[in-house]
Formats: structure tokens, C-alpha cells, sequence
């Protein structure tokens, strides 16, 4: 009991046989599973870009696509966010989710300061690090600021993730350039 002894030679020839073939279909496997798991991420992934491009298409409003980008995004990464919309070269909130972080004044200053100068800053950035949120530009044709996209998280950064942050631009596109249209139209 409580001993491991191969008696036969041929018996320890089979034992690492079988090891290493245990072992390779057990790589196998787990490189699979994870394969498998990044398909179904990236496939939610698009389906959401789908999805999202679609609702941003249905509004007409200004108003209105800052609602749905401000839900999306925050449902979609469990954040805050906030929609700020340039007017007259002043910010304006058009959707919100989650808490008005934004509406403080260190916090729409360095909102201000993306507006200004057409960078990320806040929280998870190397510009402005202390602020309580993370700030994206929107950009418009010609990399024009037309608003700017307010993340808070309950962790430091709301962006943790190099694809997380992908696609938050992705969206962020989307969003600045129905924002234009809509802007156009009214």
C-alpha cells in the first residue's frame, strides 16, 4: 500500500507511453477549450458591434444616440458612462448610465481637456490619473472632437483589458460618427 513499483521493464515502457500520451490529449484539450472560448468572446463581440451599429442607426437624435451609447457601453463592461456632446465649444450630457460622475467639476475638467486636446486621459491613462473616470474622445470626420466618452468603474481602471479597450474605440467610432450624422441633420 501507498507505493508506486513497476516490477517489469515492460511495464515501464508502457507507464511513460501512457503518461505522455495522457498529457499530449490533455494539451490538446485545453488548447481547444480555449480556442473554443475566445470564438464564442469574439463572436459576442461582433454580434454587439452588429447590434449596436443597428440601434445607432434607428435614432435620429442627438439626444437619442447619446442614450444608447451611454446603455450600451455601460451595460456591456458593468460601467458608468457618460455621453458629453460639444455645443458651442461647451460639453453637454446626452446619456447617461449608471452614476453622474461626470458632472463634477475636477472630472468635467479633465473632459475638457480631452475635448481640447484629442487624447485619452483619467483613470487606467498616463494623462491626468487621478481623475475618478476614464475619458475617450469621440472623433468625428478629420479627427474633429465632437464629445467625449466618460467610463467609471468600481475597479481604478475601467479598461483593464487591451481588446476591452479595442473595442470601446470601435464603439466609440460608431457612436462619434452617428453623433455627427445626427448633428448634420438637425
Amino acid at each position: 500500500f501507498y507505493s508506486f513499483a513497476v516490477s517489469d521493464r515492460e511495464y515501464m515502457i508502457t507507464l511513460v507511453v501512457m503518461l505522455a500520451t495522457a498529457l499530449l490529449t490533455s494539451t490538446l484539450m485545453h488548447r481547444t477549450r480555449s480556442q473554443a472560448m475566445l470564438f464564442r468572446r469574439r463572436q459576442a463581440i461582433t454580434q454587439s458591434l452588429l447590434e449596436f451599429a443597428t440601434e445607432l442607426a434607428d435614432q435620429n437624435s442627438v439626444d437619442a444616440i447619446g442614450q444608447v451609447v451611454a446603455a450600451r457601453i455601460g451595460s456591456f463592461f458593468g460601467c458608468d458612462s457618460v455621453v458629453l456632446h460639444r455645443e458651442n465649444d461647451h460639453l453637454r450630457a446626452i446619456g447617461r448610465h449608471g452614476a453622474a460622475f461626470a458632472d463634477d467639476d475636477k472630472e468635467a475638467a479633465v473632459a475638457r481637456w480631452v475635448l481640447d486636446h484629442n487624447e485619452p486621459a483619467g483613470a487606467g491613462t498616463s494623462t491626468l490619473p487621478l481623475a475618478i473616470g476614464a475619458y475617450l474622445p469621440l472623433r468625428g470626420s478629420a479627427s474633429r472632437v465632437i464629445g467625449v466618452l466618460a467610463l467609471r468603474s468600481i475597479n481604478l481602471n475601467p479598461v483593464r483589458d487591451p481588446d476591452d479597450l479595442r473595442l470601446i474605440e470601435s464603439l466609440a467610432l460608431q457612436a462619434a460618427t452617428a453623433l455627427e450624422r445626427a448633428a448634420l441633420t438637425e
